[in-house]
């Protein structure tokens, strides 16, 4: 689902039930939070203004714009401000990757646990190649008493860091 197909699926202001949208994800390059994920690392702690005009000068378009602000808000601990920014890119971009993985982060902090694993693991399906995603989740199956998933998933997470810090080397 995707466009209006998601927009009709969920109603406009409705938070997306996770595992709702379970679109086949063709490829991680297809994903438009491929390079947000590395914007995102340069803007700091987002808790002020000023990561708007960086964000805009690097290039953001509007959806990402949206996820950022998502973002910000989760950083100040507006989470129900979160949740509906990152919602709302979810809506638009069911294949974002990286709204799920805040989702999950914002569903955590707030100890919505079932809802947290679902999210992140949306955000595992739509994007495997990202450590981080692996290592929130096994947190909160952790926080779940499931240590022998968790575990697994801390192994993948570490996996996954060492062949990026192969790849990175000269």
């Amino acid at each position: 689902l995707s466009g209006p197909a998601a927009r009709k699926a969920l109603g406009e202001g409705a938070r997306p039930r996770p595992g709702a949208l379970a679109p086949r994800f063709t490829a991680v390059e297809d994903t438009p939070a491929g390079n947000v994920l590395a914007l995102l690392s340069t803007l700091g702690t987002m808790r002020d203004d000023g990561w708007r005009a960086a964000a805009a000068e690097a290039g953001a378009d509007q959806l990402d714009m949206r996820f950022l602000e998502g973002v910000s808000f989760l950083r100040k601990g507006l989470f129900s401000a979160a949740m509906d920014a990152l919602s709302d890119v979810i809506r638009r971009a069911p294949d974002y990757s990286a709204a799920w993985f805040f989702m999950g982060k914002c569903a955590n902090l707030t100890e919505a646990l079932s809802d947290a694993e679902e999210y992140l693991r949306n955000a595992v399906e739509r994007d495997p190649s990202q450590p981080d995603f692996y290592l929130e989740l096994a947190v909160v199956l952790e926080k779940q008493k499931r240590d022998g998933e968790a575990l697994s998933l801390f192994r993948k997470a570490n996996s996954l860091r060492k062949a990026a810090r192969r790849h990175e080397k000269p």
